[in-house]
């Protein structure tokens, strides 16, 4: 398995004590897993991958859409792993998407809680990747697109400590 040191920094942060108040249980809810009503697309219709639901913290569901979520503002790099519509104008920015969740649910999230829930999606996102791409590697696979899963890896790595030394630098000050 190829070593990605850009995701080195997400692992720390998670296997040494950055910790959240609540248990978490991911799931696979995301935005391409949503059937939108063609007469109206902002009312969903249905939910497709409920073998993967579990109960557990619903801000887990939300990390990991936001894992998925690219924005028309971010790299050209990073756009170009787009596998959703959540650039086009009119959609909501993640911090958007966060805040529109956290108003509709009446949740409070603390800044640190909100880097842990941010990472998390991304470093989910970049787990498996990483997977897809160690299968491209190994010839299990064909799909000719695998072949850039290593670079987006380390996009996601990167992203993540970008996340996360901001987040450090805000709480330090």
């Amino acid at each position: 398995m190829p070593d990605f040191p850009s995701m080195r920094l997400p692992m720390h942060f998670y296997w040494n004590g950055w910790k959240i108040s609540t248990p978490t249980l991911p799931t696979a809810f995301r935005f391409d897993n949503i059937v939108l009503d063609p007469a109206d697309p902002t009312r969903p219709k249905a939910l497709l991958d409920w073998e993967l639901a579990t109960l557990g913290d619903p801000l887990m569901d939300l990390a990991n859409t936001l894992g998925y979520w690219v924005e028309q503002s971010d790299g050209p790099l990073y756009r170009a792993f787009r596998r959703q519509p959540t650039n086009l104008p009119g959609m909501m920015t993640r911090d958007e998407v966060f805040d529109y969740y956290c108003e509709r649910t009446g949740t409070q999230v603390c800044p640190r809680d909100r880097t842990w829930y941010e990472v998390f999606g991304l470093f989910r996102v970049a787990v498996i990747a990483q997977q897809v791409y160690q299968r491209y590697l190994a010839r299990q696979t064909t799909n000719k697109q695998f072949r850039l899963f290593g670079a987006a890896v380390v996009l996601l790595g990167l992203r993540c400590r970008r996340i996360i030394r901001t987040s450090r630098r805000i709480e330090a000050s």
